[in-house]
């Protein structure tokens, strides 16, 4: 059983901020697709990892669980930690 579900291509949040909420714990949301255009929100108690890198400029945060970001992946932009955890690879 696959527990992870991945996200390819590109992402073009309309210059808004958008809210990835990964509820359960045991999920992981992997985004290999480049974020655009908006920035970030990690909500819940999942785990959301963001493998390739992106261009958004609206800052990222996390208001729980974990965000994982490899190289380039959190744009820029402020990155705020309101709980939860940043992994950074």
């Amino acid at each position: 059983m696959n527990d992870s579900t991945p996200l390819l291509g590109t992402v073009d949040m309309g210059d808004v901020s958008r809210t990835f909420s990964v509820t359960d714990a045991a999920s992981n949301l992997i985004i290999n697709a480049k974020l655009t255009h908006g920035g970030i929100a990690k909500s819940g108690a999942g785990k959301l990892t963001l493998a390739a890198a992106g261009d958004y400029t609206l800052g990222t945060t996390v208001t729980g669980g974990t965000l994982e970001a490899y190289d380039n992946a959190l744009g820029t932009g402020v990155v705020s930690m309101r709980g939860g955890n940043l992994n950074l690879r």
